[in-house]
């Protein structure tokens, strides 16, 4: 592979794993109500999923999801779901606990779940890996180790980009009031709630 075209493919990497979508806001929360170590099990699992994703995208399974209407309404249905859900937890269930020591720890096989869950329900990244890797492989090349570096920095970036935000989201609530923690934890609630609603109308566009 081409320096340049790993170059180019990094930066859209760290552009795509930086955005705010719902693994960051996933990750945020955790780090905010369990602590950022706690969180971390959240990213694997998100990582864990993307993996999958591209690896489903390398084989060509992603193109036949996207291109089964049924089938890739059927990710957006339970992803919107799995959001509403996520927003309603927010919304009734806060984010003081962990200011005030009674932090919400749950297994960290919950938080890995969450985390592959967030991901693989998300049909924009199922898009997102299914046109981006085939714009940077070279066909004159082995195809085996251009994919390998390819994913491996896509999981990297991902990785590193979540982490960031979990400390960040534990910093944050080290020095916040528990008041001001209530409101960004009903703005994030809404922000989930939102994200399904809009899912919930795409697919009603294309039924």
């Amino acid at each position: 592979m081409e320096i340049a075209n790993w170059l180019a493919f990094l930066s859209i990497a760290v552009a795509a794993t930086i955005t705010p979508g719902p693994a960051v806001f996933l990750v945020i929360s955790h780090s905010m109500t369990a602590g950022w170590r706690q969180a971390t099990y959240t990213i694997l699992g998100n990582v864990t999923g993307l993996f999958v994703m591209s690896l489903c995208s390398v084989l060509g399974v992603s193109a036949i999801i996207v291109g089964s209407s049924m089938l890739f309404s059927i990710i957006k249905v339970l992803g919107a779901v799995y959001l509403l859900y996520m927003g309603i937890r927010l919304w009734r269930k806060g984010l003081v606990y962990r200011q005030a020591g009674l932090q919400q720890r749950k297994s960290d096989t919950s938080y890995f779940g969450q985390g592959i869950v967030i991901c693989l329900t998300n049909p924009k990244a199922i898009v997102f890996t299914t046109a981006l890797f085939p714009q940077f492989v070279t066909v004159n090349q082995p195809l085996a180790p251009q994919f390998m570096v390819l994913v491996s920095t896509l999981l990297i970036c991902s990785f590193v980009c979540l982490s960031l935000y979990a400390k960040w989201g534990e910093e944050i609530t080290n020095k916040l009031s528990g008041k001001i923690l209530a409101v960004i934890s009903r703005c994030l609630g809404l922000t989930f709630m939102g994200a399904a609603a809009a899912m919930f109308l795409s697919f009603q566009r294309r039924v």
